[in-house]
């Protein structure tokens, strides 16, 4: 059984919360944006390739070199593609103290850095209270008003997780969307854990969802904290992780991982 839980109050210490977490992230969220906005402009202009072997234009200042690299490509501007993201994070109970601090600040840096650049995101969490799975919505692609980035302050974590329930419903919900670039973040510890739920079967079952999910044409990135690199890796595959457990690395890895896998080249 499924129970969605909007999370639509927002109280004076969510307020309090979101704000001392964005003294730690606001200056990752600029450095994301700039980096970002560059790697974008570079596909939108082109872009040249200097000191090459072989190319498109000779360069008469570079004769004096004795790797005879004298020529230079240039790269083609290209369409850019419109791109949505949506971020899910674990709640359960094994992502308490630091790990759901570390869901919590990332999923606000995604969102400040996704907002500043109009691109409509998507941020929701789940749990299982009994037998039912909890999905937990903050905010949604419409962006209604300004005061939703305060409901991020709300995630806590408890009970168990049926991690590939959640990630079908947060990748159905993104698939629908009109955006050429469907991007899914993830954030986990890599441990499914809910009654019949576990282990490799479990493992599995996420690992079917993903790949349906691609077929969709979504972009599934999954997010490690820590120690839980190794399982992270395991289950959703070797180039497909991203580290956030020290955020000022997150502006570089993720660009990296958008020009690689997502962008067109």
């Amino acid at each position: 059984p499924l129970k969605v839980v909007p999370q639509t109050d927002v109280t004076e210490r969510d307020i309090q919360v979101y704000n001392e977490a964005m003294k730690d992230i606001a200056g990752y969220s600029k450095r994301l944006q700039r980096r970002m906005r560059e790697a974008l402009r570079d596909l939108k202009d082109g872009d040249i390739a200097h000191h090459k072997v072989s190319g498109n234009r000779f360069e008469a200042r570079a004769a004096y070199r004795a790797d005879e690299k004298y020529f230079a490509n240039k790269k083609q501007p290209q369409d850019l593609p419109d791109m949505a993201i949506a971020v899910l994070g674990d709640h359960s109970g094994s992502m308490s103290g630091s790990r759901i601090g570390a869901v919590m600040k990332a999923a606000m840096l995604i969102y400040d850095f996704a907002t500043n650049l109009d691109i409509p995101v998507c941020v929701s969490g789940h749990s299982t209270y009994g037998a039912s799975v909890n999905f937990y919505t903050y905010t949604d692609f419409r962006q209604v008003r300004p005061s939703e980035k305060y409901r991020l302050a709300k995630m806590e974590a408890g009970g168990a997780n049926r991690d590939g329930m959640a990630i079908q419903i947060a990748g159905n919900l993104l698939a629908k969307r009109p955006e050429d670039v469907k991007l899914l973040f993830i954030i986990s510890d890599g441990r499914p854990n809910h009654a019949g739920y576990g282990g490799e079967e479990a493992a599995k079952d996420i690992q079917s969802i993903v790949r349906k999910l691609r077929k969709q044409g979504v972009e599934v990135i999954a997010a490690a904290i820590g120690d839980d690199k190794a399982r992270i890796k395991e289950i959703y595959g070797e180039g497909s992780y991203l580290e956030i457990d020290d955020l000022a690395k997150l502006p570089t890895s993720l660009v990296r991982i958008v020009r690689k896998k997502i962008l067109p080249n």
